[in-house]
C-alpha cells in the first residue's frame, strides 16, 4: 500500500493519504522564550477502489486499513517517539462511498489531531 502528502496522480486500488492541516496554539509574551501549547488537526483520508465489487466489500476493505491507524494511534497516544507530543489521536471521522464506471469506492476521512508543548 501506498502513502503520501496528495491524492494519488493515478487512481490505485488503496491509498492512504494526507489531507488539510490546521494548527492553532497560545502566543508566547513579547520578548520572552516559553513553552507554548499547539493543538495540529490532520486529515488523513483511507481510499478503496474495487473493480466489480460490492459497496459493503469497499466500505469493509477501507475500514479494516483505516482500523490499523486508529489502532497504531490508541497504542501510543502521548507518541513517545516525539516527547513534546501530550496527545495524539483520532477524533472524529466519516465514511463515504459511491461508484464509478466501473469500480465501487469507499473513503474513510479522519481527523487525527495532535497536542504539543513547544519551546
Amino acid at each position: 500500500m501506498r502513502v503520501s502528502y496528495g491524492p494519488p496522480g493515478r487512481i490505485e486500488r488503496e491509498h492512504v493519504y494526507l489531507g488539510a492541516a490546521r494548527f492553532g496554539h497560545e502566543p508566547a509574551a513579547m520578548g520572552q522564550v516559553l513553552a507554548r501549547q499547539e493543538t495540529l488537526t490532520v486529515t488523513a483520508h483511507v481510499y478503496t477502489r474495487i473493480p466489480g465489487g460490492k459497496q459493503e466489500e469497499a466500505d469493509g476493505r477501507a475500514v479494516q486499513i483505516g482500523t490499523v491507524l486508529e489502532q497504531l494511534l490508541a497504542a501510543d497516544p502521548s507518541f513517545r517517539i516525539l516527547p513534546e507530543v501530550m496527545f495524539a489521536g483520532v477524533t472524529s471521522g466519516e465514511l463515504d462511498g459511491g461508484d464509478d464506471d466501473d469500480a465501487v469506492v469507499a473513503v474513510v476521512n479522519y481527523e487525527l489531531t495532535f497536542r504539543a508543548t513547544l519551546r
